[in-house]
């Protein structure tokens, strides 16, 4: 069954799901001069896998600013751009995911305020004021 004690809560849980067992700080003397507690630990950082996630997304990033009038192009590129860059930092953390995600961002809100507002003008245009 499970532990229900302030112990258990105040352990670390590993990448299983399992409470790690506690260890006891070392002692540790550096150049002769002071001492210094440190706690071991056990845990390994982890190895960001190079992914082409990030690249795409900043390709498609800019191509979805550069062709905001185009919205043919503007939104399946920034569309993309944006899913490939939350994909790319959920995966490997990536600044050029990080970057692509705001360009398409950035595109998407041109691209979509320069047609609403051309449909507001034509609309403007043509109403009998």
């Amino acid at each position: 069954m499970g532990e229900n004690t302030l112990e258990t809560y105040n352990r670390k849980l590993n990448r299983f799901g399992k409470y790690e067992p506690e260890r006891e700080p070392e002692f540790k003397k550096e150049d002769n001069t002071e001492a210094k507690f440190e706690t071991i630990s056990e845990e390994k950082p982890v190895a960001k896998t190079r992914s082409s996630l990030g690249v795409i997304s900043l390709t498609l990033g800019i191509i979805s600013v550069i062709s905001t009038v185009f919205y043919y192009i503007c939104l399946p590129a920034g569309i993309i751009g944006l899913v490939t860059g939350v994909k790319a930092v959920r995966k490997t953390g990536s600044k050029g995911g990080k970057a692509g995600e705001i360009l398409s961002i950035v595109g998407l809100a041109i691209c979509i305020f320069l047609y609403v507002s051309t449909i507001f003008l034509v609309v403007l245009a043509n109403s009998d004021f």
